[in-house]
């Protein structure tokens, strides 16, 4: 008999399309970081019942957020998604948003389509899918989902013996076969993350404030890609986000 652990849920966002429990047939679950739990010995966590894959789910959210239109409780949710808030062209937007609502508190929409502009720029060099809202309203139209926050006790630990039945089951049988190569890693300790903020609020396209050094040499490589409206190839993409220290 499977103990219950389960203390609270409580349904946070759910889709305005109509679906059957049967058509949800994608599951995913992550702690909330956001939303601690005052009573000892517990934790809290999203349920995600969906139909899409995660990765449109969450680039579905962060559109709702540009657009003003994700409730409070969904935006906890995304940021305390593993990664979201890595997204280094996300948070500088999400910076850009709230510098340009302070600057312009009654006006500021007007200035927001250069903004998203700017942004839609850095994500065609990035090889990203560009965003406005009718790609929101493209994502809306096919997603159907219902986002629980749950409370539940934490399992107790179960101590390790160091006992293993079997050669194999500890992984030592075979083990140098159906390796792969590792990739190449991107030691972030020797870059810093750009300001890409002047940039995305920059009145024009002054590259200058995307803070390259001009005597750089792949600045002006760079800067034609930019300019021409094509992708970076992906050796050099990250030079978009980071900086040498």
């Amino acid at each position: 008999m499977t103990e219950d652990l389960s203390l609270m849920s409580l349904t946070i966002g759910k889709s305005v399309i109509d679906f059957q429990p049967r058509e949800l047939k994608k599951f995913y679950r992550w702690r909330s970081t956001s939303n601690p739990t005052e009573l000892t010995g517990t934790e809290s966590f999203y349920s995600l019942h969906t139909n899409v894959r995660i990765s449109r789910f969450l680039e579905c959210l962060k559109l709702e957020i540009v657009f003003d239109e994700l409730p409070v409780a969904e935006q906890q949710a995304l940021y305390d998604f593993p990664g979201v808030l890595k997204d280094i062209l996300f948070t500088n937007l999400l910076r850009a948003k709230a510098e340009l609502q302070s600057s312009s508190p009654f006006d500021w929409q007007l200035e927001f389509p250069r903004l998203l502009e700017r942004l839609q720029l850095l994500q065609l060099a990035l090889g990203r899918s560009t965003w406005n809202e009718n790609l929101l309203y493209t994502y809306l139209g096919n997603l159907k989902y219902e986002l629980i926050l749950s409370t539940r006790r934490i399992r107790p630990f179960r101590k390790y013996s160091g006992y293993v039945k079997t050669p194999s089951a500890a992984g030592t049988k075979r083990g140098s076969l159906g390796m792969k190569a590792e990739p190449e890693i991107f030691d972030r300790t020797t870059f810093e993350e750009r300001d890409l903020v002047p940039f995305l609020l920059s009145p024009s396209e002054d590259y200058s404030l995307l803070g390259f050094s001009a005597e750089s040499p792949i600045y002006h490589s760079l800067i034609r890609i930019l300019q021409e409206r094509k992708e970076i190839p992906n050796e050099f993409k990250k030079f978009l986000l980071f900086r040498p220290i």
